[in-house]
């Protein structure tokens, strides 16, 4: 605080000086705490400097309760508020984490059996049906040499079996044809008498049915013959 006297002013001719300063300070602040006068605007100053050096707070609890929420929805779970929502990213968690379930019955239904095909037993059927058929070459047929057969039509069957039994244990030889026109020689087979016995000599031949139309023996000696012929698809 600095004084200035009045007897350091300078004065008129009666002596008396011309101004004088009574009672008044300067007051001068080198350094310190603002200091404000008003009350009012003293305690907004103090709550500026609060708010800077510390946590913000928010007078109106409605904003507060809005900062808060940002604050947990950064640093903790994101919840939905609407019910419905949540619900749907629940189902999506379980969804990825554990069984799939599907609301509609049906489609449901459809992913069990899918489930039950997998882990169950694959049962396929092992019957076969095989359609075959039995037609006579010769039937107690007197033959002599050169003498041919009737002919089969057998184009509708892959497997062929020629059966013949004969008095005699000649030569007879197999003729197929690829159009039951022109004939071709296939091979020749001779009977041998059962192991039991008798005066029948029997012998077979088997071949798939490549190109094969018909067939047909020819007799190579005079015999009495019964032959035939068995197919199969």
């Amino acid at each position: 605080m600095v004084r200035v006297s009045s007897t350091l002013l300078p004065t008129n001719a009666a002596g008396v000086p011309k101004q004088e300063i009574t009672n008044s300070s300067i007051a001068i602040t080198a350094a310190g705490t603002l200091a404000v006068s008003d009350s009012t605007s003293q305690s907004s100053l103090s709550n500026i400097e609060t708010s800077l050096s510390g946590t913000l707070d928010v007078s109106d609890s409605t904003a507060q309760g809005s900062l808060d929420d940002i604050v947990n929805a950064v640093t903790a779970t994101l919840s939905v508020e609407d019910t419905t929502a949540q619900g749907s990213l629940t189902s999506i968690e379980s969804s990825l984490s554990g069984t799939l379930d599907v609301s509609d019955s049906t489609a449901q239904g459809s992913l069990s059996d899918i489930v039950t095909a997998v882990q169950g037993t694959l049962s396929v059927s092992s019957s076969v049906s095989i359609n075959g058929s039995r037609t006579n070459l010769a039937n107690a047929a007197s033959t002599s040499a050169g003498g041919n057969s009737t002919a089969v039509d057998v184009s509708a069957y892959s497997k062929n079996t020629v059966y013949i039994n004969a008095s005699t244990n000649a030569e007879i030889e197999i003729w197929w044809s690829p159009d039951g026109t022109n004939w071709y020689y296939r091979q020749s087979v001779m009977g041998d008498l059962p192991s039991a016995g008798g005066s029948s000599y029997y012998a077979s031949a088997s071949f798939d049915n490549e190109v094969i139309h018909s067939i047909r023996l020819t007799y190579t000696a005079t015999a009495a013959v019964t032959a035939g012929v068995m197919s199969r698809v």
